[in-house]
């Protein structure tokens, strides 16, 4: 699987609240146009190191 397209989104203050970590992948030979594979997670009051440690 390919990896496309990664970002980490602070959506609320403070180090804690509202992380969003997003990863997006691509099959290998499908279209690239409509398959996709998304992975979200929001940690929410999580440590942003437990946090990252669970992504």
């Amino acid at each position: 699987m390919g990896f496309l397209k990664g970002e980490e989104t602070i959506v609320a203050t403070g180090e804690a609240a509202g992380r969003m970590y997003n990863m997006i992948a691509q099959g290998d030979g499908s279209d690239p146009a409509h398959p996709y594979i998304q992975v979200r997670m929001e940690s929410g009051d999580m440590p942003k190191a437990e946090a990252d440690r669970l992504w």
